[in-house]
């Protein structure tokens, strides 16, 4: 996502060729000093280093020229990559009044310890069937039983299908698009990701079932509602009535309302997939047979509350999808207005030896410069107020200030897991019941008493947080 080209006039190309952090540091008499994290918290200043960003601009006037500007400060997260002290020997650490065990996984803000909370998220890329009483209040046709589905891609990008039961026996998938709800029957959306006729949807779905007249009837149901809201005779023509449908949810370039529905199915549907159709619409017929089955009693509901359902959302992943939206968001702003793309071309052809601060100064400080500062907010209040499109349990209690009373309560910040704020404020008791499952995983005494009893719990000593994607 960092590798963007803007044709900005005929004779002017800008393209952005990737980002850069420096390591934390200061310059003393013109001389560059490496910044430790001991200095910060005695100066009460912050642990960060340089946010640099690469961009080159092909002109008829200058040819290429490539250059790197310095866009704000990052907050570094001590022992990691970019920190001073990574791989660095218990000896060394001494030697520069550091800690001799120094474990890291925290940052630095205004002399402040501060770190990213572990927040318990779906599990990702499984489907799960609930039955709950509040899924009745999605709509009127609504049943409490729904198959969930997180999507994650490399990027930690995240979307949500739902498929709801309906009432005449039919299923709607839910999907949220810019914080609203849309409701489209599944039929609709297996026909716009491949051209499928109805007689091999219906095979497909009744494939190990052929007799089963409960199977064959809700398939008719599904097919026969498509069919009164969409004309599904080709793929264009249903990518047609979803580009309608989402037209004013998108920003897109070209007028076409058949691209506008290309693009939805891209962003929003089994993201983790890729452009893989065929595969999707293969996950698609297993989770309408997942929830028939469930329907019907031949399987049991999955448990969200077991841990078995359940993964952490680690800073690194929350750190990750703040950048990509923050960056896209920047980008957007600047090179998609017609009126700041006349005044780039206009710097750029027009200028003198100072045409890179100028450009510096009217376009990519205003842009990009609050992107550092949102990270440092959120890391610093555990909060932000943005038009953060990731799907995210809570925009609040992102973070927590370390006590270092002693060594014990200093590593418990890092075993901590939080369910999330909603539970906090549910008056049911199921999320915070302590099941058979978690036996060995969570420790089943190290919980507050009070409002966070089973809320904020904490990982046994000898549970290793698993990395792979």
């Amino acid at each position: 996502f960092i590798q963007k080209k803007f044709q900005i006039s005929k004779n002017f190309i800008l393209e952005i060729f990737g980002i850069y952090l420096s390591q934390p540091h200061f310059f003393l008499k013109n001389k560059k000093i490496k910044k430790i994290p001991r200095q910060c918290r005695e100066l009460k200043i912050s642990y960060s280093g340089d946010f640099l960003l690469g961009m080159s601009s092909i002109s008829g006037k200058f040819g290429k020229s490539s250059f790197i500007y310095k866009i704000g400060n990052i907050p570094i997260m001590i022992k990691s990559v970019k920190c001073n002290l990574y791989q660095q020997k218990k000896k060394q650490l001494i030697e520069i009044d550091e800690e001799e065990i120094e474990m890291g996984g925290y940052f630095i803000i205004n002399g402040m310890e501060k770190m990213i909370r572990l927040l318990i998220v779906p599990k990702k890329n499984i489907s799960f069937t609930l039955s709950r009483l509040t899924n009745t209040s999605r709509g009127d046709l609504c049943t409490t039983l729904s198959c969930s589905f997180r999507s994650v891609d490399r990027l930690q990008t995240s979307r949500t299908l739902h498929l709801h039961y309906l009432t005449t026996g039919s299923v709607h998938a839910r999907i949220i698009v810019q914080k609203k709800e849309f409701f489209i029957p599944i039929i609709i959306l297996i026909k716009s990701l491949i051209p499928i006729s109805d007689k091999k949807i219906f095979e497909f779905l009744t494939k190990s079932l052929s007799k089963d007249k409960f199977f064959r009837n809700r398939i008719m149901a599904m097919l026969k509602d498509a069919h009164e809201i969409c004309d599904l005779k080709t793929q264009t023509s249903v990518l047609k009535f979803l580009g309608k449908i989402f037209k004013n949810s998108f920003e897109i370039d070209s007028p076409d309302i058949k691209s506008i529905g290309e693009k939805f199915l891209s962003n929003h549907i089994l993201i983790h997939l890729g452009e893989d159709r065929e595969s999707k619409v293969k996950l698609l017929f297993f989770m309408i047979n997942k929830l028939l089955s469930a329907q019907k009693k031949n399987s049991i509901e999955d448990n969200p509350d077991s841990i078995s359902s359940q993964e952490f959302l680690l800073p690194g992943h929350l750190i990750m999808v703040y950048f990509k939206e923050r960056f896209e968001n920047s980008l957007n702003s600047i090179f998609n207005n017609k009126e700041s793309n006349l005044r780039i071309s206009y710097d750029f052809n027009d200028c003198n030896k100072n045409f890179q601060k100028q450009f510096y100064t009217n376009f990519l400080s205003k842009a990009f410069i609050s992107i550092g500062k949102g990270l440092s907010q959120i890391i610093s209040t555990g909060s932000y107020v943005s038009n953060f499109n990731h799907e995210i349990s809570q925009t609040s209690g992102l973070s927590v200030s370390i006590e270092r009373i002693n060594f014990g309560r200093f590593l418990s910040y890092f075993r901590s897991i939080h369910r999330g704020k909603f539970f906090f404020e549910l008056k049911n008791t199921s999320g915070r019941k302590l099941l058979p499952q978690s036996w060995g995983f969570l420790c089943p005494v190290h919980t507050p008493d009070g409002s966070l009893c089973g809320i904020l719990n904490h990982i046994a000593s000898s549970v290793l947080v698993s990395l792979s994607n």
